[in-house]
């Protein structure tokens, strides 16, 4: 998640999670996004991998509550 004040050089706030080959729900709560002002996100989701590998992911749905 990223606000219009965090720069383009990674250092956004970041939540690292695992993936599997099952489904699974993930839940993530928004403060854990520190740098990111609420009232001024300009990026709600972005997915970044860290592997050489490639990977294959599908979504669902996506809700912000």
């Amino acid at each position: 998640m990223k606000d219009i004040n965090d720069s383009s050089d990674g250092t956004e706030s970041r939540v690292k999670i695992e993936l599997t080959d099952k489904w699974k729900i993930y839940e993530i709560e928004t403060k854990q996004f520190i740098t990111a002002d609420m009232d001024k996100i300009m990026i709600p989701l972005l997915f970044i991998f860290q592997s050489p590998i490639d990977k294959k992911i599908n979504v669902r749905s996506i809700q912000f509550e």
